[in-house]
């Protein structure tokens, strides 16, 4: 204590030479000057500001990340959905196609039955009224 009251009745131009090592009664001591410890304290008071901030960043930063690798699964699953999609459509078109051949060539059927139903009935009719006569 009587250091430190020597120290602050110094001139400021000596107290400018502080930080000093000081051993007393076997005791390394630093002594520092009030000053010094104001801004010593306005250090710590800034870089525990600092760090509860990286902290708050580094958590949030942490929860991007999750959000960022949900997203790509996302992604990926609807990329997979899309070429699900893709597969049903070729296919739903394979059939429509074979479908419309069928159709086609049962069509042609129909028109031919439908002409020889024609001409069995005229066919009939005539031998009708060949067999009445």
């Amino acid at each position: 204590m009587l250091i430190a009251q020597s120290v602050i009745s110094q001139p400021e131009s000596i107290q400018n030479n502080y930080p000093q090592k000081i051993i007393y009664k076997g005791d390394t001591v630093v002594i520092i000057t009030i000053q010094q410890v104001k801004k010593l304290n306005k250090t710590y008071l800034e870089r525990d500001k600092y760090k509860t901030l990286t902290d708050s960043l580094n958590k949030q930063s942490d929860d991007y990340e999750l959000v960022i690798i949900k997203d790509k699964e996302l992604i990926d699953n609807l990329k997979e959905q899309l070429i699900l999609k893709d597969n049903i459509t070729i296919e739903n078109n394979a059939i429509i196609t074979d479908l419309n051949d069928k159709n086609k060539k049962l069509s042609k059927k129909v028109k031919v039955n439908s002409f020889f139903n024609k001409g069995l009935i005229v066919i009939t009719i005539i031998l009708g009224i060949l067999l009445v006569i």
